[in-house]
């Protein structure tokens, strides 16, 4: 008996919400209208992806690549750029993983584009640059290319240390 008054309290309360609204004065009277709740607060589900995540990522990626490739000429000057840019957008605009993503992206982007730097300035460095003219570069026509001893002389003039023990 009390089940059953409890299903007939259930089907009274669903049909009372269901009842569609009419504007006569008589239904206003004698029910009450209920208005419908709002909430302020937004869930997030945790499958929802992150503002910018995938520029952070790309980020510390690209720091690392330039790290790596610091040594070859300073070409990993241009993947350090890359990413520090990158990395600078998802640290101001980002969430907050994508922001601490960001951050760790931008720092070895900087120190990848610190090291090319310094690569490219001692590269620089040893090349003896009062003696790289048309007039020396084209001197290049009148030595054997298969005197080996020739041709590292004719190259050393360009340079500031002796090349002669990196030639094998």
């Amino acid at each position: 008996m009390e089940n059953e008054n409890q299903n007939t309290e259930i089907e009274q309360e669903k049909g009372r919400f269901d009842t569609p609204v009419t504007d006569t004065p008589m239904q206003a009277q004698n029910e009450p209208q209920v208005q419908p709740r709002q909430y302020q607060q937004t869930v997030k589900l945790p499958n929802e992806p992150v503002k910018h995540m995938s520029l952070g990522v790309a980020s510390i990626v690209l720091g690392g690549i330039s790290m790596m490739c610091c040594w070859m000429y300073g070409l990993g000057v241009i993947p350090a750029l890359i990413g520090a840019i990158f990395g600078l957008i998802a640290l101001i605009k980002g969430e907050k993983r994508a922001r601490v993503l960001g951050g760790i992206g931008l720092g070895l982007s900087l120190v990848g584009l610190i090291l090319g730097i310094v690569m490219i300035v001692t590269y620089a460095s040893m090349i003896n640059w009062n003696n790289v003219t048309i007039e020396n570069l084209m001197t290049i026509q009148d030595i054997d290319p298969d005197n080996r001893d020739e041709v590292l002389r004719w190259l050393q003039q360009f340079f500031n240390i002796d090349i002669s023990r990196y030639v094998y």
